[in-house]
């Protein structure tokens, strides 16, 4: 049996990613959020 989780970069940026974010009006809260809270990483 296959493991559920199978990690692609590729994929994870494009949901996750700091270009994704930027894209929308909300992913750009959720980046001034982490600005915010001085987060070391604000995207994966």
């Amino acid at each position: 049996m296959k493991r559920t989780f199978q990690p692609s970069i590729i994929k994870k940026n494009r949901n996750y990613g700091f270009r994704y974010r930027m894209s929308y009006k909300n992913g750009i809260k959720i980046l001034s959020r982490r600005r915010k809270k001085m987060r070391y990483y604000l995207t994966i």
